[in-house]
């Protein structure tokens, strides 16, 4: 009776934990939201979006699908050794940026690994491997944009730009040497990983068996960190990233200028950068709302923006934003997986023509021997005309 109680109780807890873990996204996405919203009025934010110039929105639109593009170019570049059609790349980096955008604490990422293997073919040891390199080739293409479009217009920015210029600066030193480093990472987690296993297949506690998948995950990463360390493919890569996101504040810059607040590029480079980088981590928020307008806030406030405008016009381009990803990445989605339907189609039609293939042959064979038992002269005949 006792033993039953505690097991009630533990799951109960179990459940409560899972419950407050759901939740906190929600919460904290809330009292974030709030608090900015605290310093503006949601009637600010409405006019600019309701004064949206529609020609703005669309070249944002071109841009941001401009942007996609340069990502699935990104992708072909670092799975060279996997050949994969840009097309299908370019859906699933429609669908990463909109799950990105709706998922909490960038939980959108595991979206890509079950994409890259369910609709392209890619392990997902591999997928992993070069999405972290995407990803750091991600921060050190803002990161670079930053630092020279900061040095291009120090002289109108305020005074801390100065401290802020130098600290993303510092982040670029790191993100390189980071990048130069991720093959021999990868090598020594291989290896400590194998160690454990190791040692677990002597213990009777089923610690082996779950350790035997993460360690086949891992040699599959660290064969892709190697393939894809080479100048040619980091090369291409960076100049489709640099590309890519010169698109995606490009479309930054178009949607403000559709709202009706005017900023030169650079400006939007400089205040957009704390807005992407902030949404970059795995902060927990819904829809990147409350990590991306903090970020945005202080941006632009360094570039000049008063705190009302700031916060105004952060709120406005993410909704605008997500709403445009949003309608990309449900078409890319939708399109990807009625490709995955067709091919199986495809792909079990051939099945079949085979196996009928492969019946008549089999229906052949057995009357030739039935002739050639009945009659040798002529089976051997039949053989000859055939």
């Amino acid at each position: 009776m006792r033993v039953a109680a505690e097991g009630k109780l533990e799951r109960t807890l179990r459940l409560a934990r899972g419950l407050l873990w759901r939740a906190v996204p929600l919460l904290l996405t809330a009292a974030v939201v709030a608090l900015l919203l605290s310093q503006v009025s949601v009637a600010a934010i409405a006019r600019l979006l309701a004064g949206a110039s529609l020609p703005w929105l669309v070249w944002g639109a071109l841009l941001l699908l401009g942007s996609n593009v340069c990502r699935a170019f990104r992708l072909a570049a670092l799975f060279a050794a996997r050949p994969a059609a840009v097309s299908r790349l370019f859906g699933v980096a429609c669908a990463l940026s909109m799950f990105n955008n709706a998922l909490p604490a960038r939980s959108g990422e595991v979206t890509f690994l079950y994409m890259m293997r369910e609709l392209i073919g890619v392990p997902v040891g591999e997928a992993g491997a070069v999405l972290v390199v995407a990803r750091i080739f991600d921060y050190l293409a803002v990161a670079t944009l930053f630092v020279s479009s900061a040095l291009l217009s120090l002289s109108s920015l305020r005074a801390q730009a100065l401290w802020a210029t130098l600290a993303v600066a510092a982040f670029l030193l790191l993100t390189v040497a980071a990048l130069a480093l991720l093959p021999w990472v990868g090598q020594a987690m291989l290896g400590w990983l194998q160690r454990v296993c190791e040692l677990s297949l002597a213990q009777p506690n089923g610690r082996a068996a779950l350790l035997g998948p993460l360690v086949r995950v891992a040699e599959s990463a660290t064969r892709a960190l190697t393939i894809t360390r080479s100048l040619p493919t980091y090369g291409l890569t960076a100049l489709w990233l640099l590309l890519a996101w010169s698109g995606t504040f490009g479309w930054f810059w178009a949607f403000l200028t559709a709202t009706g607040v005017h900023a030169g590029p650079q400006e939007v480079v400089v205040g957009a950068t704390f807005a992407v980088l902030s949404k970059a981590m795995p902060f927990l928020s819904i829809g990147g709302f409350g990590a991306h307008e903090a970020g945005w806030t202080v941006g632009f406030m360094l570039v000049g923006f008063d705190k009302e405008l700031a916060i105004a016009s952060g709120f406005a381009v993410n909704i605008l934003t997500m709403v445009t990803s949003f309608v990309f990445g449900s078409v890319a989605v939708l399109t990807l997986f009625w490709f995955r339907r067709h091919r199986r189609s495809a792909s079990d039609t051939a099945a079949r023509l085979v196996c009928l293939r492969t019946r008549i042959s089999s229906r052949e064979a057995l009357a030739w021997a039935r002739r050639a038992v009945i009659s040798p002269s002529s089976s051997f005949s039949w053989v000859s005309s055939a």
